[in-house]
Protein backbone atom coordinates (compact mmCIF):
# COMPACT_ATOMS: atom_id res chain seq x y z
CA UNK A 1 0.00 0.00 0.00
CA UNK A 2 1.65 3.26 -0.79
CA UNK A 3 1.87 6.15 1.27
CA UNK A 4 -0.17 8.85 0.86
CA UNK A 5 1.00 12.01 2.28
CA UNK A 6 -2.26 13.99 1.58
CA UNK A 7 -4.03 11.31 4.09
CA UNK A 8 -1.08 11.55 7.08
CA UNK A 9 -2.58 12.87 9.59
CA UNK A 10 -0.25 14.15 12.68
CA UNK A 11 -2.98 14.58 15.40
CA UNK A 12 -3.96 10.38 14.97
CA UNK A 13 -0.29 9.68 15.05
CA UNK A 14 0.43 11.49 18.44
CA UNK A 15 -3.32 10.85 20.18
CA UNK A 16 -1.53 6.95 19.67
CA UNK A 17 1.59 7.48 20.83
CA UNK A 18 0.15 9.56 23.96
CA UNK A 19 -2.32 6.10 24.40
CA UNK A 20 0.83 3.74 24.09
CA UNK A 21 3.01 6.24 26.91
CA UNK A 22 -0.22 5.73 29.03
CA UNK A 23 -0.48 1.62 29.03
CA UNK A 24 3.62 2.00 29.35
CA UNK A 25 3.25 3.92 32.39
CA UNK A 26 -0.06 1.86 33.93
CA UNK A 27 2.26 -0.85 33.47
CA UNK A 28 4.84 0.33 35.24
CA UNK A 29 3.04 1.80 38.36
CA UNK A 30 1.37 -1.52 38.98
CA UNK A 31 5.02 -3.30 38.82
CA UNK A 32 6.20 -0.69 41.62
CA UNK A 33 2.98 -1.02 43.63
CA UNK A 34 3.31 -4.68 43.48
CA UNK A 35 7.10 -4.24 44.01
CA UNK A 36 6.69 -2.35 47.25
CA UNK A 37 3.22 -3.95 48.39
CA UNK A 38 4.13 -7.49 47.81
CA UNK A 39 4.69 -9.52 51.56
CA UNK A 40 7.77 -11.64 50.55
CA UNK A 41 9.98 -11.09 53.77
CA UNK A 42 8.15 -13.11 56.35
CA UNK A 43 4.91 -11.98 55.46
CA UNK A 44 5.56 -8.25 55.68
CA UNK A 45 6.43 -5.71 53.22
CA UNK A 46 10.14 -5.40 52.59
CA UNK A 47 9.40 -1.48 54.45
CA UNK A 48 7.70 -3.31 57.54
CA UNK A 49 10.54 -5.92 57.40
CA UNK A 50 12.97 -3.37 57.20
CA UNK A 51 11.58 -1.43 60.48
CA UNK A 52 10.78 -4.97 62.45
CA UNK A 53 14.69 -5.86 62.03
CA UNK A 54 15.61 -2.18 63.21
CA UNK A 55 13.13 -2.52 66.49
CA UNK A 56 14.48 -5.72 67.22
CA UNK A 57 18.18 -4.49 67.06
CA UNK A 58 16.79 -1.62 69.70
CA UNK A 59 16.09 -4.80 71.71
CA UNK A 60 19.72 -5.67 72.38
CA UNK A 61 20.80 -8.83 73.70
CA UNK A 62 22.16 -10.79 76.58
CA UNK A 63 25.51 -12.44 76.33
CA UNK A 64 25.57 -16.09 78.32
CA UNK A 65 28.79 -15.52 79.51
CA UNK A 66 27.70 -12.31 81.01
CA UNK A 67 26.52 -14.09 84.34
CA UNK A 68 27.87 -13.44 88.14
CA UNK A 69 27.31 -15.75 91.24
CA UNK A 70 27.78 -14.54 94.46
CA UNK A 71 27.77 -16.12 98.31
CA UNK A 72 26.37 -14.50 101.43
CA UNK A 73 26.31 -16.63 105.22
CA UNK A 74 22.84 -16.29 106.33
CA UNK A 75 22.60 -13.80 109.09
CA UNK A 76 26.28 -14.42 109.88
CA UNK A 77 26.22 -18.40 110.81
CA UNK A 78 29.03 -20.19 110.77
CA UNK A 79 29.68 -19.70 106.91
CA UNK A 80 31.38 -16.57 107.67
CA UNK A 81 34.63 -18.61 108.26
CA UNK A 82 34.24 -21.32 105.50
CA UNK A 83 37.03 -20.66 102.33
CA UNK A 84 34.02 -19.96 100.22
CA UNK A 85 32.93 -17.07 101.58
CA UNK A 86 35.46 -15.42 103.54
CA UNK A 87 37.61 -15.19 100.04
CA UNK A 88 35.49 -12.77 97.49
CA UNK A 89 37.24 -13.36 94.94
CA UNK A 90 35.74 -17.47 94.61
CA UNK A 91 32.49 -16.80 93.03
CA UNK A 92 34.94 -15.77 89.76
CA UNK A 93 35.74 -19.57 89.67
CA UNK A 94 32.12 -20.32 88.83
CA UNK A 95 32.26 -21.73 85.18
CA UNK A 96 28.99 -22.72 84.30
CA UNK A 97 25.62 -22.05 86.34
CA UNK A 98 22.19 -21.70 85.82
CA UNK A 99 19.39 -19.35 86.47
CA UNK A 100 15.44 -21.04 87.94
CA UNK A 101 12.46 -19.39 86.42
CA UNK A 102 9.68 -21.64 86.81
CA UNK A 103 8.64 -24.67 87.88
CA UNK A 104 5.01 -25.05 88.66
CA UNK A 105 3.57 -28.43 89.47
CA UNK A 106 -0.04 -29.50 88.41
CA UNK A 107 -2.20 -32.23 89.30
CA UNK A 108 -4.99 -33.61 86.74
CA UNK A 109 -8.68 -33.50 88.05
CA UNK A 110 -11.13 -35.42 86.10
CA UNK A 111 -14.17 -33.19 85.46
CA UNK A 112 -17.37 -35.24 84.05
CA UNK A 113 -15.92 -36.59 81.31
CA UNK A 114 -13.11 -34.69 80.46
CA UNK A 115 -9.87 -33.60 82.35
CA UNK A 116 -8.54 -30.18 83.86
CA UNK A 117 -5.03 -29.49 85.29
CA UNK A 118 -5.17 -27.51 88.64
CA UNK A 119 -2.05 -25.65 89.71
CA UNK A 120 -1.07 -27.34 93.01
CA UNK A 121 2.00 -25.59 93.76
CA UNK A 122 5.18 -23.70 92.41
CA UNK A 123 8.81 -24.79 93.67
CA UNK A 124 11.92 -23.90 92.29
CA UNK A 125 14.66 -26.36 90.64
CA UNK A 126 17.91 -27.17 91.92
CA UNK A 127 20.50 -24.65 91.08
CA UNK A 128 23.79 -26.06 89.16
CA UNK A 129 27.54 -24.76 89.93
CA UNK A 130 30.52 -25.62 88.19
CA UNK A 131 33.46 -24.58 90.64
CA UNK A 132 36.79 -24.51 89.11
CA UNK A 133 38.92 -25.62 92.12
CA UNK A 134 41.67 -23.50 93.64
CA UNK A 135 45.33 -24.88 94.64
CA UNK A 136 44.64 -24.77 98.11
CA UNK A 137 41.58 -27.17 97.57
CA UNK A 138 38.94 -24.23 98.51
CA UNK A 139 35.93 -25.75 97.20
CA UNK A 140 36.19 -29.15 98.16
CA UNK A 141 37.21 -28.44 101.56
CA UNK A 142 34.83 -25.64 102.01
CA UNK A 143 31.90 -27.96 101.12
CA UNK A 144 33.36 -30.67 103.70
CA UNK A 145 33.04 -28.10 106.30
CA UNK A 146 30.01 -27.00 105.04
CA UNK A 147 28.71 -30.62 105.98
CA UNK A 148 29.83 -30.54 109.30
CA UNK A 149 27.47 -27.38 110.27
CA UNK A 150 24.30 -29.76 108.63
CA UNK A 151 25.15 -32.85 110.43
CA UNK A 152 26.60 -32.81 114.12
CA UNK A 153 28.81 -36.36 114.68
CA UNK A 154 26.55 -37.86 116.62
CA UNK A 155 24.25 -37.91 113.64
CA UNK A 156 21.94 -34.80 114.76
CA UNK A 157 21.08 -32.75 111.93
CA UNK A 158 21.11 -29.04 112.33
CA UNK A 159 18.67 -25.92 112.11
CA UNK A 160 18.59 -24.82 108.74
CA UNK A 161 19.52 -21.55 109.84
CA UNK A 162 22.90 -22.13 110.89
CA UNK A 163 24.00 -23.85 107.15
CA UNK A 164 21.80 -21.58 104.96
CA UNK A 165 23.74 -19.54 102.49
CA UNK A 166 21.58 -16.42 100.50
CA UNK A 167 22.98 -17.46 97.04
CA UNK A 168 22.44 -15.07 93.88
CA UNK A 169 22.46 -15.58 90.19
CA UNK A 170 22.44 -13.33 87.46
CA UNK A 171 23.55 -11.53 84.38
CA UNK A 172 24.49 -8.33 84.41
CA UNK A 173 24.70 -5.58 81.24
CA UNK A 174 27.27 -6.42 78.47
CA UNK A 175 28.07 -2.50 78.54
CA UNK A 176 27.33 -1.26 81.87
CA UNK A 177 28.19 -3.93 83.81
CA UNK A 178 27.31 -5.13 87.20
CA UNK A 179 25.70 -1.57 87.93
CA UNK A 180 23.32 -3.08 85.61
CA UNK A 181 21.26 -6.61 86.23
CA UNK A 182 18.70 -7.26 83.94
CA UNK A 183 18.57 -10.58 85.75
CA UNK A 184 19.07 -11.29 89.05
CA UNK A 185 17.72 -13.76 91.50
CA UNK A 186 18.76 -14.74 95.29
CA UNK A 187 17.76 -18.59 96.77
CA UNK A 188 18.15 -19.34 100.58
CA UNK A 189 20.00 -22.91 99.83
CA UNK A 190 22.57 -25.36 100.98
CA UNK A 191 24.16 -27.92 99.04
CA UNK A 192 22.27 -30.93 98.43
CA UNK A 193 25.33 -32.56 96.12
CA UNK A 194 28.70 -32.33 94.77
CA UNK A 195 31.49 -34.69 93.84
CA UNK A 196 35.40 -34.72 92.54
CA UNK A 197 34.44 -37.04 88.92
CA UNK A 198 36.78 -37.86 86.07
CA UNK A 199 40.08 -37.98 87.72
CA UNK A 200 42.42 -39.50 84.96
CA UNK A 201 46.23 -39.26 84.20
CA UNK A 202 45.14 -38.67 80.55
CA UNK A 203 44.64 -34.94 80.90
CA UNK A 204 47.56 -33.97 82.39
CA UNK A 205 47.52 -30.03 82.03
CA UNK A 206 43.69 -29.84 82.92
CA UNK A 207 42.46 -28.32 85.90
CA UNK A 208 39.94 -29.74 88.29
CA UNK A 209 36.48 -28.50 88.35
CA UNK A 210 33.63 -29.40 90.51
CA UNK A 211 30.17 -29.99 89.70
CA UNK A 212 27.80 -28.60 92.91
CA UNK A 213 24.10 -28.89 93.39
CA UNK A 214 22.25 -26.71 95.41
CA UNK A 215 19.16 -27.10 96.88
CA UNK A 216 16.16 -23.84 97.19
CA UNK A 217 15.37 -24.25 101.27
CA UNK A 218 12.31 -22.14 100.20
CA UNK A 219 10.70 -20.62 97.42
CA UNK A 220 10.21 -17.16 99.58
CA UNK A 221 12.08 -14.87 101.03
CA UNK A 222 11.80 -12.55 104.38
Amino acid sequence: MAFEIGRFNENLITSATQRIENVVEAKMGTITSTATTAKYWFGHTAEEYKQIQKDLYDLGQILTANYFVQFEAYEDNGLTSNPIFNNPNIPYLATETNIPLIQANFEQIQVGGRQIQQLTNVTEADIQLNMLETGQGDIGNGLLDWVQLMVNDDGTVNPPASYACRLTVGIFHRQYGLDVKPISRTFLVAPSQAMIESLNANGVSEALIIPTSYVVLRDFME
